[in-house]
């Protein structure tokens, strides 16, 4: 059906890849609908079957003037295994070639959300005020936090 049709749009534009826990995900391409979730505007009127984590990271793309954004579970044809395979083994050009990379690290599933993008969304950080000095915790080393998560195994995601 689409066999490279992604890969060789992604030459043509600047682009921004996105990596997530989707394995509860409900909103993904399938050919019965590929056609349905195409055309534009069709994501919008289904807003409310877009899971929080994959509306954050669209948020943000919006904030950073991002026009596409490449979703694996949105743009590789799930039911159709020839293109799977053929998308898969396209994974190294698909995250190379993008403008940059969101990866949902702390989130356990498609309704997690990404830190930061709405208001109170951040973990408050710990902080003491004695007398002239505010004292805060330090937030963990990125390394040290990304190896309690499901990239630090990803090969894509080195």
């Amino acid at each position: 059906m689409l066999r490279g049709g992604w890969l060789f749009l992604l030459r043509l534009c600047s682009y921004t890849a996105f990596s997530y826990n989707w394995a509860d995900e409900q909103l993904t391409l399938k050919r019965d609908a590929y056609y349905h979730l195409t055309r534009p505007g069709n994501l919008y009127s289904n807003r409310k079957d877009i899971p929080t984590t994959i509306m954050n990271a669209m948020i943000l793309c919006c904030r950073m003037s991002v026009r596409f954004l490449w979703i694996d579970a949105m743009c590789i044809l799930q039911d159709y295994p020839q293109d799977f395979k053929d998308q898969i083994c396209n994974m190294d050009a698909i995250y190379i070639g993008a403008r940059f990379t969101i990866v949902a690290a702390s989130g356990t599933d498609s309704q997690s959300g990404l830190p930061g993008v709405r208001r109170g969304s951040w973990p408050v950080q710990r902080r003491r005020i004695t007398k002239d000095l505010i004292l805060v915790a330090a937030q963990p080393d990125l390394n040290f936090a990304l190896r309690s998560t499901s990239w630090h195994h990803r090969a894509w995601a080195f």
